[in-house]
């Protein structure tokens, strides 16, 4: 009996959250959102905005409420991608504890988390490529021999909060039960492994 229950139960979750999937619409971006990023002049309301967006799709399959963007985790969301890309690091540790930042915006809270990363400034994923100019950035896939495109502020979004979504750890960040707000940031840096660069990014949460 005590299997059927536990059993019935996890039967009744599974149906429920396949019923908010179905529900779930996914981000639509706006014209600027799809426009590609131009490094030297980064928009960080356009990157913000179409990361919040994708999260919340994510979420909104796992059975979980919106989160509102706030200017203050946005703001600390870009300076610390920014101080990244100076520095060359994507370790949330290198940088001291969220509290500190999230109180020069103004942002009190007693849930904080807070997710990074690196991606290319080229949209390839994994793809093989080749280097025409790499001066120029002119890189091509290798199969197909068509131009590599760049990332718009709408792909490198999606890319990068489906990675945080398949990690464990960042995932357990995007899904906490007492999340409520959210602010994203872009930086930029010619000096990564990627080729022509590319963006470190953070996610900053908070009840």
């Amino acid at each position: 009996m005590r299997k059927f229950i536990i059993y019935a139960v996890a039967m009744a979750t599974m149906g429920a959250t396949s019923a908010h999937a179905m529900g779930c619409s996914k981000p639509k971006f706006t014209k600027q959102e799809m426009q590609v990023i131009s490094p030297d002049r980064l928009n960080q309301k356009l990157f913000s905005s179409a990361a919040t967006k994708v999260t919340n799709y994510y979420r909104c399959r796992a059975g979980k409420p919106k989160l509102k963007e706030i200017h203050g985790l946005r703001q600390a969301a870009a300076d610390h991608s920014r101080k990244m890309a100076r520095t060359g690091g994507n370790k949330a540790r290198h940088y001291g504890s969220l509290k500190p930042r999230y109180r020069k915006e103004g942002i009190k809270a007693k849930v904080m988390a807070e997710n990074v990363g690196l991606d290319a400034r080229l949209n390839y994923g994994r793809t093989p490529f080749i280097a025409r100019n790499s001066q120029s950035c002119a890189y091509v896939f290798h199969d197909s021999k068509s131009p590599i495109p760049q990332h718009s502020y709408a792909s490198l979004a999606t890319r990068m909060v489906a990675l945080w979504v398949k990690s464990p750890g960042h995932k357990q960040n995007i899904m906490h039960p007492r999340i409520r707000k959210i602010g994203n940031g872009i930086g930029y840096s010619r000096r990564t492994s990627q080729p022509c660069g590319g963006y470190y990014l953070t996610q900053n949460l908070a009840d």
